[in-house]
């Protein structure tokens, strides 16, 4: 179990990490990977109300672009179950954090940190 100022200075790292790996990656700055304009789905419009959905959504497209997946499997199936799995979601923050998470694990991508922000927000 994680106490609770494990969990304060998870989240504060979080936080930090995730702000820079939006202005730094290659997801727009000011959000996640897609227009929050164009955001129709309550998923979508959760990801975009919370800059930490929208920085851990950045860090998804940033790892899909990199992702190759094992035995040629298709990577686009692979991101459109991802995506359906998040999208289920609905506004759920826990939800979509764990799918996202599920989502960089999936692409090999995952931050260290991702998990303990997971069971933070779970815990919440």
């Amino acid at each position: 179990m994680l106490s609770s100022n494990r969990i304060a200075n998870s989240l504060a790292l979080v936080v930090a990490l995730a702000g820079a790996a939006v202005c730094l990656g290659p997801a727009r700055a000011d959000g996640p990977s897609f227009d929050c304009r164009k955001a129709s789905l309550p998923v979508e419009k959760a990801i975009c109300a919370d800059p930490q959905l929208s920085a851990i959504d950045a860090l998804v497209a940033e790892a899909f672009t990199g992702f190759e997946p094992a035995f040629g499997g298709d990577k686009r199936k692979i991101a459109r179950a991802l995506i359906a799995d998040r999208n289920a979601c609905g506004q759920d923050a826990a939800c979509i954090v764990s799918a996202q998470n599920n989502a960089l694990q999936t692409y090999g991508n995952a931050p260290s940190w991702a998990q303990d922000y997971n069971i933070a927000l779970i815990g919440k």
